[in-house]
């Protein structure tokens, strides 16, 4: 799959957490999910608070256009 497939699957607020069971060792990492539900890339906590700030971003923007 190339990247602009990626791109057109992913959908920013779809962040789920999945846990990686190995034996006695379990790992929670937070995903970027598509449509289909499927597990996509792997975020890191920097990666998960750069979404949250965008999001909040494009709000302030909307409400901004709303008031002119």
């Amino acid at each position: 799959m190339d990247k602009e497939q990626i791109k057109n699957r992913i959908d920013f607020n779809n962040i789920q957490e999945k846990t990686l069971e190995t034996g006695l060792y379990s790992e929670t990492i937070d995903y970027l999910v598509d449509f289909e539900d499927n597990f996509m890339i792997p975020l890191g906590p920097l990666e998960v608070k750069l979404i949250e700030k965008i999001k909040d971003l494009e709000k302030r923007i909307i409400e901004l256009e709303k008031k002119q």
